[in-house]
């Protein structure tokens, strides 16, 4: 349901509708710096990611198609992961803490929905549907 895409635009509407305005409340109780640092820790994180997932599916996947090549793999990606979590480091605690918060909860989220909605749980026999 919160998933359901726009016929026209082929965008999930209704979860970008949510998001919008969790974001826009935020926006309007945090200060202005709060949530610049917020941004950039996520954006930081996702680099880390990123960058430790390039060497383990260039190794683990082989198979996968490249449509681009990662110069000096896997030395580029490390440093680059390294460089990230250390501006991360540099960020304030109350940032950090924020962030776990946000995290916990979005993990929660994912979870708590997914649990339900689960398509290989729900053709389980075995397992009751929900």
């Amino acid at each position: 349901m919160a998933a359901k895409i726009h016929p026209r635009w082929g965008t999930p509407y209704r979860i970008s509708a949510v998001m919008t305005v969790a974001v826009a409340l935020l926006a309007g109780f945090l200060p202005l710096s709060a949530l610049a640092d917020l941004v950039s820790i996520g954006a930081l994180c996702a680099f880390v990611l990123v960058s430790v997932a390039v060497p383990i599916l260039r190794r683990k996947r082989p198979d996968l198609e490249r449509p681009f090549r990662v110069p000096f793999s896997p030395v580029l990606p490390i440093v680059s992961a390294l460089a990230c979590f250390y501006l991360m480091l540099n960020l304030s605690v109350e940032t950090w803490l924020r962030f776990l918060i946000w995290m916990l909860l979005g993990t929660l989220i994912y979870f708590g929905y997914g649990y339900r909605r689960n398509r290989l749980a729900t053709q389980n026999p075995s397992r009751p549907n929900p």
